[in-house]
């Protein structure tokens, strides 16, 4: 009994039991503690793992925008395949796909949309799956189709070859006249009833054998005196000359006010090839992008596969390295057989010879849109057609030679004369801004045509009437008396029979690839539509 009290009241060890009560309350506390500190830890490294593969997720984003920003063919379907690139913390895999139909509903507005992926991966520290992140973003791409002039040289007639052997590196024997402004690199000969009276600047001597004029004059009275006279090397009435700088006055038919000096405008020849070589790569429909939907066939090839280059292996990058005059047969873009037509996304050649204007005239009709790059010969020489007009802003590339026989090929019209409409550009006549054609020949070699009298013409133009730009990488050849409204650039020209040349003011936009103009077909813009 005594025992029993003895242990009821005894309180020996009870320190113990609260003492193993705190520790294990403290030891719980200190792994809840611990616990918590290490998945906040976790979470924070993951959260910063995620963020830092959106960073490179958008990383990617702008590298494939930079691509699509540098090179010069941003159209090329298979110009972002599936890239990686490495960083110190992970990788990033970017890709685009091109979408350039017709409306783009991916990139409203606009002629073609790159839809980009790229996907961001960190490495985990612990093991396991990379932490991914994936961006999506949508580049819009939109069609150049004029540009500001760059070489001021398409503001005349403009014939750059020097030292020809005959002494005349551009003669007429003919009764020409020139109504828009002619520039000569080298000595002007010029004889029979020829005309100038624009500006004109030479820079070898001028040669002006009677009847031949600069400006016009009537007993002692100037009729007709030009924009400016400018010849370097002086004048003179017989070709032994002699040729004294200064010295182009009445005395050797120059009748110009003010009168005639010794400075002519400094100007430089286009870089044709060079221009050539690049568009040749972007040009659409063209040697790399073929038609998107066609109707009717080529009469060169009657296959559009091939209808702008035919020896390009499958799967070939765009490079110049086969502009080489491959096809042989020449393109006839006016062709009897009926329509045709080739369009893409970006550009459009096609011929309707039923094709009716707003006051239902029947009036045979050549649609050129964008830049096209025919890697051969071409020509426009109907039968029985007196007048075609053509309607766009573009350029034709023509890597052989291009031949204009027996119609007129207009940007404005009169119906009533199946004529072109000759008047200065402007309001209710030719509109530059609306229609403006530019040719370009002779980019591999010139000839192999039946009109074209030898292998240097890059140019034929016979009986014609032509409104828009011509550039011959060679020589233009005039067969038989020819009328031209618009600038004519070209190595040499030979006249056969007359040349007319109708002023056209000063041209301030031009076809985008007009020669020396950037090489810049497409807009690119910033990526937009992020997403992820």
């Amino acid at each position: 009994m005594r025992l029993l009290q003895r242990l009821k009241t005894e309180q020996r060890g009870f320190a113990l039991v609260l003492a193993l009560g705190v520790t294990m309350v403290l030891s719980m506390t200190v792994v809840t503690v611990i616990e918590s500190t290490t998945a906040n830890q976790r979470t924070a490294v993951q959260s910063k793992n995620r963020v830092s593969s959106y960073t490179l997720a958008e990383a990617g984003i702008n590298l494939a925008a930079s691509v699509i920003r540098a090179t010069s063919t941003p159209t090329y379907a298979n110009l972002l395949p599936p890239t990686t690139t490495t960083y110190d913390n992970g990788f990033v895999v970017w890709s685009g796909t091109l979408d350039d139909a017709q409306p783009n509903t991916n990139c409203p507005g606009y002629v073609a949309c790159w839809m980009l992926t790229s996907t961001g991966h960190i490495r985990n520290p612990t093991g396991g799956r990379d932490v991914m992140r994936t961006v999506t973003a949508r580049v819009p791409v939109d069609a150049i189709y004029s540009q500001k002039l760059v070489n001021n040289v398409y503001d005349y007639v403009f014939v750059y070859g020097t030292n020809d052997p005959s002494g005349c590196d551009f003669s007429n024997a003919n009764n020409s006249s020139f109504g828009s402004r002619l520039y000569v690199q080298g000595n002007l000969c010029l004889s029979g009833s020829t005309a100038i009276t624009s500006e004109v600047d030479v820079w070898g001597h001028a040669v002006l054998a009677n009847p031949s004029s600069i400006g016009q004059k009537s007993g002692n009275t100037i009729t007709n005196d030009t924009a400016g006279v400018h010849i370097a090397g002086g004048c003179s009435t017989v070709a032994a000359g002699p040729f004294t700088p200064w010295a182009c006055g009445t005395a050797q038919a120059v009748y110009a006010n003010p009168v005639a000096d010794a400075t002519p405008t400094s100007l430089t020849a286009p870089d044709v090839t060079g221009s050539a070589q690049g568009w040749y790569k972007q040009a659409s429909p063209g040697p790399f992008s073929p038609c998107k939907t066609s109707s009717g066939l080529p009469s060169n090839t009657s296959n559009w596969a091939t209808a702008f280059d035919n020896d390009i292996p499958a799967g070939t990058a765009p490079t110049s390295a086969y502009m080489n005059r491959s096809i042989g047969s020449a393109f006839d873009l006016t062709p009897s057989s009926g329509a045709y037509s080739c369009r893409t996304s970006y550009g459009e050649l096609s011929w309707d010879p039923s094709a009716k204007d707003a006051n239902s005239n029947v009036i045979p009709t050549l649609t050129i849109k964008g830049t096209v790059f025919i890697d051969g010969n071409a020509r426009i020489a109907p039968s029985n057609v007196q007048l075609i007009r053509y309607v766009g802003v573009g350029t034709l590339y023509i890597s052989g030679s291009f031949v204009l026989k027996g119609t007129k090929l207009c940007a404005a019209y009169v119906f009533s004369s199946k004529d072109c409409d000759w008047s200065t550009p402007g309001t209710g006549h030719w509109d530059v801004s609306q229609n403006f054609l530019q040719l370009v020949a002779g980019v591999v070699g010139g000839g192999g045509q039946s009109e074209t009298p030898d292998s240097s013409t890059s140019v034929e133009l016979s009986s014609a009437g032509y409104q828009g730009g011509i550039t011959a990488n060679l020589k233009t050849d005039i067969g038989s008396s020819t009328t031209t409204q618009g600038p004519l650039v070209q190595r040499s020209m030979t006249l056969g029979q007359s040349l007319v040349t109708k002023g056209f003011g000063t041209l301030t936009d031009v076809p985008t690839a007009t020669p020396d103009n950037p090489i810049a077909a497409f807009k690119v813009k910033p990526p937009t539509f992020y997403s992820g």
